[in-house]
């Protein structure tokens, strides 16, 4: 009953604002600056609308068994980057600092499914974001010197905080603290559980040390073999700033601290498979 009307809610509130915008474009009345707000605001609730279908599709697939976790080549440095990025302009808007960090050298190229590694990343940043208010929130990326081939990626934040009853029950699906912070926060508590479950099939796992009114510290392991003959990364490579959002400040390490390789901290984009290939994309719709 719960989940029917947790779920209810949500499609319903993106679908109705969706509705309401539409017939506001038929208004000849409206034009100019109320017509792109629409248009804008019938976009935000699209997409929220998407997201939750997806993650009640990502749900039914792990539930069935048919989530398949795929091993190809991806470029580790630039998907935490691309994710960063995503969202410093929703901290910017907050006034929260955002930052990338390597606490160890990072390989660039790696073996993984980096579309789930992007999609567990993401959520950890969305909600690190959400939940909070002042302070920063920073993704610090290691590799485990014990265990090679595993991943340590850290999203500490300065937000609300967690108390041990509701750290206890943060992974479990359709759940979020309590139905105050889904009424100030939204959501569906769908991510979580989600980026849970696939770190485990990745072959690592979340988890979380949080105090109430400091803030939280959310740890994803998982596996991501470097290939043979990739550069190493002593810093993070440089985030574009999207939206006029501020530059990250980079944290300059001492390579010789750590025993892995490490190579000149060049853009990977220069020495991949997709290195000297042009792509044309056409598109005719607006």
């Amino acid at each position: 009953t719960n989940f029917l009307a947790n779920m209810s809610h949500e499609i319903r509130t993106p679908m109705a604002a969706m509705l309401g915008f539409i017939e506001l474009l038929d208004d000849p009345t409206v034009t100019g600056e109320g017509r792109a707000d629409a248009m804008a605001t019938i976009r935000r609730n699209g997409e929220q609308l998407l997201a939750l279908i997806n993650d009640i599709l990502d749900v039914s697939k792990i539930e069935a068994g048919a989530m398949r976790i795929e091993s190809a080549e991806f470029d580790l440095p630039r998907v935490l980057g691309d994710v960063v990025a995503l969202f410093k302009p929703t901290a910017a808007k907050k006034g929260i600092e955002m930052a990338l960090e390597f606490a160890t050298p990072m390989p660039s190229m790696v073996m993984g499914d980096g579309t789930r590694v992007r999609q567990v990343i993401s959520n950890l940043v969305s909600n690190a974001v959400k939940f909070t208010d002042a302070g920063s929130v920073r993704v610090v990326a290691s590799v485990d010197p014990g265990r090679a081939g595993l991943v340590h990626l850290r999203v500490v934040d300065t937000g609300i905080g967690m108390s041990p009853s509701v750290v206890s029950r943060l992974f479990m699906p359709f759940t979020q603290a309590d139905a105050s912070m889904t009424r100030r926060f939204g959501g569906t508590g769908l991510g979580l559980s989600i980026s849970h479950q696939l770190a485990r099939m990745m072959g690592g796992d979340i988890k979380v040390r949080s105090v109430e009114g400091v803030g939280s510290v959310f740890e994803a392991t998982f596996a991501a073999s470097p290939v043979d003959g990739t550069n190493w990364l002593a810093k993070p490579i440089a985030i574009v700033a999207i939206a006029g959002a501020p530059e990250v400040n980079e944290q300059h390490l001492e390579p010789e601290r750590f025993q892995a390789p490490v190579q000149p901290a060049t853009a990977t984009a220069e020495h991949g498979p997709m290195h000297g290939v042009h792509v044309l994309v056409v598109e005719d719709g607006i």
